[in-house]
């Protein structure tokens, strides 16, 4: 079996069934080997997290937290395994690093409402999340660059202006850009801009969330040592957006389903593997502005 899907057809209970018999396959390997290694312990009655006892003496636990008042009801962004289809705890993901692992990043032009020819260039290194874009976000003491194109590029054009962190406008200057300065803001002075986003919000909305929704806000996470200094945020797929937006009341827009694949909220990109495709040319095409 490849996947969750293929578990649950197969059945739960029957698959549960197998799953424990493995557990055991390897026992007497293991029992020898501690016995050489002159590990302490008592083999004959050792516990298992699969047994009863032990799941149950996990739930016994849980009901002393509630009848407490200890436990509530919240959201949390965790490592997550899409052919799984579970979260991950961090003994999974640290078994399985990687390093040098190619990670791409795009920037990706937002039109500010009200001021025509005028965007927030910002920066992701999860395109992937961009149909889930519910904000964006500056650093509050930065200062911030308004630049005027002086040429035609291959994603922008003359006149268009651009708004990037000062300290990061070496990010245009290596794409080999002419442009001007036009005027400056401190990063507390772009919180409240509204802009257009890339795609329209398919699920319903409160009038909370749509008054949120697509705004600039400012926040602590926003690093100034790459990108532009203008942060995209996706509140259901990353710790910090999460923390954003629980915070102003943003929307847990969702892009990508529980198998790491793409919603079926843009026609186009239904079905892509999230994170395998996101740099196909079907996806680049439809996602990228710029």
């Amino acid at each position: 079996m490849s996947g969750k899907q293929q578990i649950l057809e197969y059945g739960i209970d029957k698959f549960n069934t197998v799953a424990r018999a493995s557990v055991f396959r390897y026992r007497d390997v293991f029992e020898s080997l501690y016995r050489r290694m002159g590990r302490w312990a008592d083999q004959d009655n050792a516990y298992a997290t699969l047994d009863d006892s032990y799941i149950e003496s996990v739930w016994w636990v849980l009901a002393k937290l509630h009848e407490k008042g200890l436990l509530y009801r919240g959201f949390r962004s965790n490592p997550y395994c899409p052919r799984c289809a579970t979260p991950l705890s961090n003994f999974e993901v640290n078994q399985n690093y990687k390093d040098n692992v190619p990670d791409p990043s795009v920037y990706v032009k937002f039109p500010v409402v009200g001021r025509d020819g005028v965007s927030l260039l910002a920066w992701t290194t999860t395109p992937w999340t961009l149909p889930a874009n519910a904000a964006l976000a500056v650093n509050n003491a930065a200062v911030y660059a308004e630049v005027e194109m002086q040429g035609d590029g291959d994603s922008w054009t003359k006149g268009e202006r651009l708004i990037v962190a000062k300290s990061r406008l070496d990010e245009l200057t290596l794409r080999k850009a002419d442009f001007q300065i036009v005027q400056t803001y401190m990063g507390k002075e772009l919180a409240g801009w509204k802009y257009v986003p890339l795609y329209p919000t398919v699920q319903k909305l409160s009038d909370s969330e749509q008054a949120a929704v697509h705004t600039v806000y400012v926040d602590e996470s926003v690093s100034l040592d790459d990108g532009t200094g203008v942060l995209h945020v996706a509140p259901r797929y990353g710790e910090t957006d999460l923390a954003l937006g629980l915070r102003v009341g943003l929307p847990l827009l969702e892009s990508v389903n529980g198998f790491g694949k793409m919603t079926d909220a843009i026609t186009e990109l239904d079905g892509l593997e999230a994170v395998r495709d996101t740099f196909s040319s079907k996806l680049m095409r439809i996602l990228l502005p710029i």
